[in-house]
């Protein structure tokens, strides 16, 4: 890779990685649920003006019911989730569990999609990745905190899954008018899981 290239790698890892930070700070003040809300509101009033500038929209409107799925398994479901998860785990460990979405896309690519399957040394690195997610669960937590680190992996899941389905079902849609739905569609369900949460509160 270039300089350039570099330089965009590490600034999106940055990025990334203190999201799980940004997540354990929010929740000082707010409910997991609250976070997926506050989340996917910023993205989608950022991202759906110039969605709907550049056109890309109107096709994706036609699949709401499909998106909404989507958006539940890939983004909804996991955010709230590693919100929940980073109740009782650091961020840092947080972190470096979701990284476990691509073990679960080797894992899911044998009976879903034979184009991702891997070569033996990529196996290899499979199983060595599992062993260090277990290896983590197993000596960095215990009790809720093991709780917590099972969510955030399970939140890997969900990320994998979506994958899948973004490579099956939405290939050839404009990839910003498909993060602008993904995030306004689970907006909407991060609105109702805060409102079940005040609901129960009361």
């Amino acid at each position: 890779m270039d300089r350039r290239n570099w330089i965009l790698l590490l600034a999106l890892a940055a990025l990334w990685g203190a999201s799980y930070l940004f997540i354990k700070i929010g929740l000082d003040d707010l409910s997991p649920a609250g976070i997926v809300f506050t989340r996917t509101a910023l993205a989608a009033i950022v991202l759906l003006p110039v969605a709907i500038k550049r056109g890309g929209m109107a096709p994706l409107w036609r699949r709401a019911p499909a998106l909404a799925l989507l958006a539940a398994v890939q983004v909804a479901g996991p955010f709230l989730l590693i919100s929940a998860g980073e109740q009782h785990i650091a961020s840092s460990l947080a972190g470096i569990l979701v990284a476990a979405a691509p073990i679960f896309t080797a894992i899911f690519a044998i009976w879903l999609d034979q184009a991702e399957r891997l070569s033996t040394n990529g196996v290899i690195g499979v199983v060595i990745g599992i062993l260090g997610v277990a290896l983590l669960l197993g000596v960095e937590v215990d009790g809720s905190g093991l709780a917590g680190g099972l969510m955030v992996v399970l939140a890997s899941v969900g990320y994998a899954i979506g994958g899948f389905a973004l490579k099956r079902f939405f290939s050839g849609y404009q990839p910003l008018a498909l993060v602008a739905s993904t995030m306004t569609q689970a907006l909407r369900s991060g609105g109702v899981s805060l409102s079940t949460s005040a609901s129960g509160g009361r």
